[in-house]
């Protein structure tokens, strides 16, 4: 035991922090729960801890305040020694910043440091937590070696699973002293006076017994992290839709069918039915599903949803404001130089064309700094590439029509359209069509 306290790669003071695993996932788990797809990462760097909590303090007040007391505790342990660690992340390993190694954490840190993420500043709560679960592997790996014992013969757990029972997790003052005690022998003798001896062999014997007996190795592989609202749109979605269940247009008269529905509702129940579905498919991904049931079977019986709705035609409010910028006078104007010649059924057509083009192609989140950053990107190059390779099964060849207006998007000049326009373009081309039906 003395051999592997004294290695220099695992201390003392590591393993008694892992007594604050348990609060610091459990306050992890709450606060993605709450926050996970309704923040984006700026909103959560303004929204401060003390806030965090403030929201809490009528139903899980004393339980928060608890799980973040063991995260304060824990970060302020090992905080110094977590600069230049490594943190394997898909592969490759990702380092803290000496900015966020020596940062304080309390009520007034921003929550998107204690929101688990791999990059940015979630990787603090990351780190903490992996760094702690670490040395816990570590530790047991030289217990093993130690005691001849296989490492891989221990009992595996993943960190969603994690309990209290898996952990070496000791308090010094309310675990160890008390063994101590107990195996401390007192006598007095009338020459050498009081004599205190230690029953170190079954000191030894009873810490092991207690706190390394059946502690498991954690599985890092699958930490949870937090999921920020325009890290997983509808493009990232309907992609990991289709390699699941070939998707396919639905036809005019069920499309019709759905917009007459559509016009019988609130503009509260829309909403309402927009999130209902996004929950849907958010599960329909995951599932093994037979390609010719009804989505109304699964978001009811499965999914035990009785309200549904299948559109999210005219909906902006997920779309990243990087395509929401405004067209100039330039943009517009060539702009309605080419929808003016288009007849009302071509003016429909584009119109759903370019909401899915918007939706399944151009807003996909960049995943690190080589992504293509897409609202610099040509429409025209944009719309293109959407044609070439469409998202739907079975689909009808593109009508000539739309070939000679996407080849006669502005590509130069004042008047070139980049997808950072799309909103506007769309809200454009609507407007065009909701005039000419009017005439």
């Amino acid at each position: 035991m003395n051999k592997i306290r004294k290695n220099g790669q695992i201390r003392e003071h590591f393993l008694r922090a892992l007594r604050f695993v348990p609060g610091i996932i459990k306050l992890q788990k709450i606060l993605i729960k709450k926050y996970s797809r309704r923040l984006d990462r700026a909103e959560a760097l303004g929204l401060t801890m003390s806030k965090v909590l403030m929201e809490f303090k009528d139903t899980q007040s004393s339980e928060i305040m608890s799980c973040w007391n063991d995260f304060k505790q824990a970060w302020e342990n090992i905080q110094q020694f977590i600069e230049g660690y490594g943190f394997r992340v898909h592969g490759k390993f990702v380092f803290l910043s000496k900015e966020n190694c020596r940062r304080r954490i309390d009520e007034g840190t921003s929550i998107g440091y204690v929101l688990p993420s791999e990059r940015d500043s979630g990787l603090c709560s990351y780190a903490l937590i992996f760094f702690l679960l670490e040395k816990q592997n570590l530790f047991l790996d030289k217990y093993c070696n130690q005691r001849k014992i296989k490492y891989d013969s221990l009992p595996k757990v993943k960190v969603e699973n994690l309990s209290a029972a898996d952990l070496i997790s000791y308090h010094p003052g309310r675990d160890l002293f008390p063994m101590i005690l107990a195996n401390c022998n007192v006598s007095f003798e009338h020459v050498q006076g009081k004599k205190v001896e230690y029953n170190f062999t079954n000191l030894e014997k009873q810490i092991m017994d207690r706190f390394l007996f059946t502690k498991s190795v954690i599985l890092l592989k699958e930490i949870e992290t937090v999921v920020y609202r325009f890290e997983t749109t509808n493009a990232v979605v309907f992609l990991q839709l289709r390699d699941r269940l070939k998707q396919e247009r639905i036809s005019v008269p069920v499309l019709s069918q759905i917009q007459n529905d559509l016009n019988q509702k609130t503009f509260q129940e829309l909403c309402d039915s927009i999130d209902i579905l996004d929950i849907a498919i958010s599960f329909l991904k995951s599932f093994d599903s037979d390609p010719e049931s009804l989505l109304s079977d699964f978001m009811i019986n499965i999914l035990t949803i009785d309200d549904y709705l299948v559109s999210q035609k005219g909906s902006f409010h997920s779309i990243s404001s990087a395509f929401s910028q405004k067209l100039s006078e330039d943009q517009r104007y060539a702009l309605y130089e080419l929808l003016n010649n288009l007849q009302i059924e071509q003016l429909d057509y584009l119109s759903k064309m370019i909401f899915d083009c918007l939706m399944l192609t151009i807003d996909m989140p960049q995943q690190d700094e080589e992504s293509v950053d897409m609202s610099k990107v040509g429409l025209k190059d944009a719309v293109e590439s959407y044609l070439f390779d469409p998202p739907y099964e079975c689909n009808a060849p593109t009508p000539d029509w739309l070939h000679i207006f996407v080849n006669a998007l502005p590509e130069d000049g004042d008047s070139r359209l980049l997808c950072c326009h799309v909103v506007e373009t769309w809200i454009t081309i609507h407007k065009t069509l909701a005039h000419k039906r009017i005439r």
